[in-house]
């Protein structure tokens, strides 16, 4: 797995929920002061695409509970590698049993077919984390990221080869939405249209195709 950085706005964010019962608000109601979540405790998930905020939202029976909201980065914040905080994997063995997991602890739910992680954050104790996703992208709404898949040819990776002219390669289409390696004639980024950024070819074998910044 790859290591990531938190930046300063979420861990500001993640900290003050875990022991200060005012300074955290649901952002919701646009406003200071409590919340009738501050007894109850903040899930202590990360996010896939943006930063963790805790929202305090009602439930159907009337309740409040903490969800995490996975807010964008802004491009222009500052940052400094002070102010960020690193997540290193861990062997299973160290986390110790997983923990039940609550898909209603995410606003969006967890990153779909996201598998639960072994890790440290910033070199403290090892422990079982998952990723929440942000708000779904939507067809409809023109932000989804889009693959022509009519040219997807055979799987491929190992020992399975491409015909000349093509390559292997992977795509990462939305969060939750994959594309295992497969033959791809050409440049693999012709099928692949970015809502935000530019397609991009990490190099590696198979190839990894994906929208990047």
């Amino acid at each position: 797995m790859r290591g990531f950085v938190l930046t300063s706005f979420a861990i500001a964010a993640l900290a003050a929920c875990k022991g200060q019962t005012t300074s955290v608000v649901d952002s919701d109601a646009g406003g200071g002061g409590p919340t009738p979540c501050d007894a109850l405790p903040v899930p202590p998930h990360f996010c896939v695409g943006g930063d963790p905020v805790p929202r305090c939202n009602p439930r159907p029976d009337g309740s409040h509970r903490w969800q995490i909201d996975c807010v964008p980065r802004d491009p222009n914040a500052p940052s400094k590698p002070s102010d960020s905080w690193g997540i290193s994997p861990c062997p299973a063995n160290d986390c110790g049993p997983q923990p039940t997991w609550n898909d209603d602890d995410c606003l969006y739910g967890f990153v779909p077919k996201s598998e639960p992680q072994c890790e440290s954050l910033n070199r403290g104790p090892c422990t079982w984390n998952r990723r929440c996703q942000p708000k779904p992208c939507s067809h409809e709404e023109g932000t989804c990221n889009t693959l022509d898949r009519s040219r997807l040819g055979k799987p491929c990776g190992g020992d399975v080869q491409c015909p000349e002219g093509s390559s292997c390669a992977s795509f990462s289409v939305n969060i939750g939405e994959y594309v295992d390696p497969v033959c791809v004639p050409g440049d693999p980024c012709e099928l692949l249209t970015c809502v935000k950024g530019t397609c991009a070819v990490l190099e590696s074998y198979p190839a990894q195709v994906v929208c990047g910044r």
